[in-house]
């Protein structure tokens, strides 16, 4: 019957695909699928959930609209070089066979050679279910350029969707369905392996080889016997962050000579996950530590050079011309700035680190180096504690040593450190605005939602000791309210996100919310971030790749040559301001951690090690003082470095004691009860004031190392040193009569 009816249905499809892509949406009638479980294997048991594959049986229009879809956008794909070129399924004369003969001819190559070959098999579990349909889209955009209409289309075609579940006859209610792609779908397996992209790249930063196949792939490297201990210690490394494969849950076995026989056996499990499969992993042994630990994510010029319009397809049917389907992405295109890297044939990522500023006080000023005007950050409340109480400053140098209480020479409040840090924020972005006037201070997120540098988000926390007591809650919020109401925060989200600590991971509906948040706001800070030349882009990789914490700068302008990068001052300036590198103008060396570098300053500051005989008074000097003796500094791993930075960051300041090498360390000198030495002195006063009535974080220690540094060298021959405090500075100036 369908082939008597061909000639008068065809036109009435292609109206309907017409109109599907011309108004980039797919209706919900097309969206609902009915499920009917079959079993994977015949001899699995039917009592068992996941014995089943869910296979969708979709109505025949909505699949015709899928293939015009995946048609044109396997031509672009292919046209512009995005498939990855290793991955064996959904595109053209790439079978299972491609894929067994290219790992078994490079395995047999290597043999040939000598060497030994470790070969990891990968099994993507519950892979067409659990594609998160954000980070899915955010991909599609930011990596293989698909902008627009063709964007607006694919979100349509994601979101909405519905599903009941058919058994022998008998239909389930309608489910939504918040995250996969249909089995059984046309287009499904292809956003499948464009959603699991990212895997290929973690490869190919480790120098693995690597073969994927839909939802398997295998790993391999090829080295000689005697190189295997220096393989495992510099290629398997577990990270504290999360995968870079970020949405992706992997399964991973290691196939030995122990285990060829069932490469399962003795597979030790350890999951993270959470609900919304934001960062999802499975590790299995030390295999899984290939995995790079930075949380990736595209960047804006990842997608090729400026792309041409894909040409204009053929007719879905041999009918009459107006009835061409429109080519689904003729004007979509966006105009990006970059092109791929030819070497390594993969797309350029940006690392996202979490850095903890919080704590005690005594670091703020170490802290204070290294916060960014672009990054979100996360404002945290204790709500066990009373706002209007003084806060109580604590110390603890190391694990083994007892937490002590600290002076509070301002009598602040908890409110009045709560409010510090908001301040303190805002005015990092109004700088960066003054920095950039031409670029937009505005910034919106996918939602919709507007905001301004940095974002900031507050955190209540604790909320399991003040459990019952909503009105403690609610008074909280009304006062950070009240306070925010007081000054133009328009970086703040008017959002709380109330955490108990009790709850372990990722559980509670708050937790689950800030993470989401956090991902909206990164996301629309990087859609408007700064672009960069491919050559700069190229520069940072070099960089990111070198097993090193900080390296000469010389060899930092070396590669930059490599790179083709002309302008290091700027290059390095820019990376520098991203938070990507740490490099001041006159220094020696280029810091390639920064996280690692805060690390090292604080160990510096808290002044940790085994208290004996010997260092009792250096200890007694530096908590008493603040003077810490450079014999101490040198005892440290990478005190060269550490002297040189902290010197530039105006944290220590170079003097002499007891005819010792020494330096002063104001931020960890004791404090002095305001105004007494003022009124004892009777000095006339000078009062600077700031626009926010708070002394910018870490600016009153930095300009007592400049004024030390100056009296130093401006009145070398004094009798009398300076007097400094962490509130307070005097410095007495003996002048000759003549």
């Amino acid at each position: 019957m369908l082939n008597h009816c061909f000639k008068d249905i065809l036109p009435v499809v292609a109206r309907i695909i017409n109109l599907s892509l011309e108004s980039g949406t797919m209706p919900d009638s097309l969206k609902i699928a009915v499920v009917q479980p079959l079993l994977k294997k015949y001899n699995l048991s039917y009592e068992e959930f996941c014995s089943f594959r869910p296979i969708s049986n979709l109505k025949f229009v909505s699949k015709s609209i899928e293939k015009a879809v995946a048609v044109q956008l396997t031509d672009y794909l292919t046209e512009n070089h995005l498939h990855e070129k290793f991955q064996s399924a959904y595109k053209p004369c790439h079978s299972t066979e491609t894929a067994l003969l290219r790992v078994q001819n490079d395995i047999l190559q290597a043999l040939d050679n000598g060497d030994s070959v470790i070969l990891v098999l990968l099994d993507l579990s519950a892979a067409f279910d659990t594609v998160d349909h954000s980070m899915l889209l955010t991909r599609l955009s930011k990596r293989f350029g698909i902008r627009g209409r063709v964007l607006d289309w694919l979100t349509s075609y994601l979101t909405s969707r519905k599903l009941f579940i058919r058994v022998e006859g008998t239909d389930s209610l309608l489910s939504d369905l918040d995250c996969g792609v249909p089995q059984g779908s046309v287009l499904g397996p292809l956003l499948y392996s464009l959603y699991t992209a990212p895997l290929a790249d973690v490869a190919r930063r480790h120098n693995l080889r690597f073969h994927f196949f839909s939802d398997d792939g295998q790993l391999y490297i090829a080295f000689k016997t005697n190189d295997r201990d220096d393989l495992i210690s510099s290629k398997i490394r577990m990270e504290k962050y999360q995968p870079s494969t970020t949405g992706i849950d992997v399964n991973v076995i290691e196939l030995t000579e122990q285990n060829a026989e069932d490469p399962w056996k003795k597979t030790e499990v350890k999951k993270f996950m959470t609900s919304e499969s934001e960062a999802k992993s499975v590790l299995y042994k030390k295999t899984a530590e290939y995995f790079d630990g930075g949380v990736q994510r595209n960047l804006e010029g990842d997608a090729p050079e400026p792309l041409k319009p894909v040409m204009q397809v053929k007719p879905v049917m041999p009918v009459k011309p107006e009835m061409l389907v429109k080519p689904l992405l003729r004007e979509e295109i966006s105009e990006i700035k970059s092109q791929r890297s030819t070497e390594h044939d993969q797309d350029e990522v940006l690392r996202v680190f979490v850095s903890d500023f919080a704590g005690q006080s005594i670091y703020y000023d170490t802290h204070g180096c290294f916060v960014k005007p672009h990054c979100p950050y996360v404002l945290v409340y204790d709500l066990s504690l009373e706002f209007d109480k003084p806060a109580v400053p604590r110390f603890k140098a190391n694990d083994e040593e007892e937490e002590i209480e600290m002076n509070n020479p301002h009598l602040n409040t908890n409110l009045d450190n709560f409010t510090s840090w908001l301040k303190f924020l805002q005015g990092l972005g109004e700088c960066q605005n003054q920095q950039f006037p031409d670029k937009s201070a505005h910034f919106t997120t996918a939602k919709g939602e507007n905001f301004k540098l940095p974002p900031v988000l507050i955190a209540l926390t604790h909320s399991d000791e003040v459990k019952g007591n909503d009105s403690k809650i609610d008074g909280v919020q009304k006062r950070i309210n009240k306070a925010l109401s007081g000054g133009k925060y328009e970086n703040v989200a008017p959002e709380f996100f109330v955490i108990d600590n009790t709850l372990e991971g990722d559980d509670g509906d708050d937790v689950r919310k800030l993470r989401r948040k956090l991902f909206d706001l990164s996301n629309a800070v990087l859609n408007q971030e700064i672009l960069m030349p491919v050559k700069w882009l190229n520069f940072e990789v070099t960089l990111s790749r070198k097993d090193f914490k900080y390296i000469p700068v010389d060899e930092a302008k070396e590669e930059a040559k490599i790179c083709d990068v002309g302008e290091f001052d700027q290059a390095i300036k820019f990376l520098h301001r991203q938070g990507v590198v740490v490099h001041h103008s006159g220094s020696s060396k280029v810091v390639l951690d920064p996280h690692w570098l805060m690390n090292r300053f604080t160990k510096v500051i808290s002044m940790p090690g085994k208290l004996d005989a010997l260092s009792r008074h250096a200890l007694d000097l530096f908590k008493q003082k603040g003077i810490l003796f450079r014999e101490y500094l040198e005892t440290l791993e990478d005190a060269e470095l550490l002297e040189e930075l902290m010197q530039k960051f105006n944290l220590i300041c170079p003097c002499q004691h007891e005819g010792k090498a020494a330096f002063y360390v104001p931020s960890v000198a004791p404090a002095i009860e305001p105004g007494q030495e003022l009124e004892a002195s009777n000095v006339p006063s000078l009062f600077v004031t700031f626009p926010r009535k708070l002394v910018p974080m870490g600016l009153f220690t930095k300009l007592q190392v400049k004024l030390i540094s100056e009296w130093g060298k401006r009145f070398p021959n004094q009798q009398v040193k300076p007097s400094f405090y962490c509130n307070y500075s005097s410095f007495p100036l003996i002048i000759d009569g003549d």
